[in-house]
């Protein structure tokens, strides 16, 4: 590897192929993991901007709401990482909030409520934020990869 070029305007690095070529075939399942640890890791994010804007319900439910978002790992192809924030609902779950929707839009009815959105404000909050969040969760999945590689190379040698 070498450099080459005017250091005050442009640097080519000369080599760089053969470095991306060498680190796909030596760490192709740690760089897997860690695309998979920096996508979970921003829904993660997302969860938590949209669990602060979760409204607090009544004394029956009181943050029924924010118990049920969840960030989630969805299976996917190798190299195509997918995550997603769910709000669980339903019978078989621990956190019922099938009624988010009546909370996030406004509905009619016998009792009109108004709108009190949490969701939509979360989701423009999380994409301003974007920018340094990246940088942000690959740090910190990188030193947490790091970190775990120089524990399994303690327990080898």
């Amino acid at each position: 590897m070498s450099l080459k070029g005017d250091y005050s305007r442009n640097i080519q690095i000369l080599g760089l192929e053969n470095v991306n070529k060498i680190l796909s075939e030596l760490i192709p399942r740690e760089a897997n993991n860690l695309s998979k640890a920096m996508v979970f890791g921003f829904a993660q994010q997302a969860s938590k901007l949209v669990k602060k804007r979760a409204p607090v319900g009544s004394r029956s439910n009181r943050g029924n709401l924010k118990k049920a978002i969840k960030a989630k790992r969805i299976k996917s192809a190798p190299g195509y990482p997918k995550a997603k924030v769910v709000i669980t609902k339903g019978i078989r779950a621990k956190n019922d909030a099938f009624y988010w929707r009546f909370v996030e839009y406004e509905i009619g009815g016998k009792h009109p409520q108004s709108a009190q959105p949490f969701v939509r404000p979360a989701i423009l909050e999380f994409k301003a934020q974007m920018d340094g969040m990246v940088d942000q969760v690959f740090t910190q999945k990188l030193a947490g990869a790091v970190k775990r590689a120089k524990k399994r190379a303690a327990k080898r040698g």
